[in-house]
């Protein structure tokens, strides 16, 4: 038997009152970091750090609230739209030009899984099949941890195998053109199982600017989101049961 509904059947929050949706969820964001101070995220607080060092000595230290790029601001600031109950950590592991190596990921998503985040927003994959292996250890440790996982498709083909999203028990989300903004679609027999809307969105930008940008990275915070405020009220539920919720109500 699939769960009952949880919280409304949109992604907007809810207008008001004393519990924000999504309060309290552990969210973390792998990203080019936050300029917290940009007005759409207006006041926010978002904690920032970054990852220095190299094999065998990463580090995770405290940084200045800046975003090496904007992609990570803009993440944030559809996950505050959304959910702004939720406690967001930004840990910076891409560079300005939005790439990283799959080391640093894997190592920055072992880290997010140890330090208990409930959630954890990649908005980017990787194709290197050598770290296939590396990568399913990690996606069996956030499923035995019930940590969850949300991952962006590629955006030149949502099919193409890419970490970690090419996991059943990863939240994988391409980006679709819905006339309806707070909409999320289910894509059956697809490792990249849900769509939501990601063209042409206004997105904060560095230097406190905007842009109107297309793809899968800003799909995914719109399940970021609708996941933290299901799982400030269903926080015992794994992973299963967040996506036979989810599957209830995609159109």
């Amino acid at each position: 038997m699939a769960p009952e509904p949880g919280p409304g059947a949109g992604l907007t929050p809810d207008a008001g009152g004393p519990d924000p949706p999504g309060r309290g969820v552990r969210v973390l964001l792998l990203d080019s970091g936050v300029e917290a101070g940009h007005p759409d995220l207006g006041g926010w607080p978002v904690e920032t750090l970054g990852l220095e060092g190299g094999t065998g000595s990463w580090r995770v230290l405290p940084e200045a609230p800046l975003d090496t790029f904007g992609h990570g601001t803009a993440i944030a600031a559809l996950v505050r739209a959304l959910a702004p109950g939720v406690r967001l950590t930004s840990l910076r592991i891409l560079g300005q030009d939005l790439r990283a190596g799959t080391e640093r990921v894997r190592f920055a998503l072992r880290w997010g899984l140890d330090q208990g985040f409930e959630i954890v927003n990649c908005s980017f994959g990787s194709s290197a099949r050598q770290d296939l292996g590396d990568f399913k250890q990690l996606v069996d440790r956030a499923f035995c941890r019930n940590a969850w996982i949300v991952a962006a498709s590629s955006n030149l083909d949502p099919g193409l195998e890419e970490y970690p999203g090419a996991f059943p028990s990863v939240f994988t989300v391409t980006s679709a053109d819905l006339d309806d903004p707070d909409a999320l679609v289910r894509r059956p027999g697809e490792l990249t199982e849900f769509a939501a809307h990601g063209a042409n969105v206004r997105v904060a930008w560095r230097e406190g600017g905007h842009r109107i940008l297309t793809g899968s990275s800003f799909a995914a915070p719109r399940l970021t989101a609708l996941l933290a405020r299901l799982r400030s009220v269903r926080p015992g539920w794994n992973a299963c049961e967040a996506k036979a919720w989810l599957y209830g109500r995609c159109r």
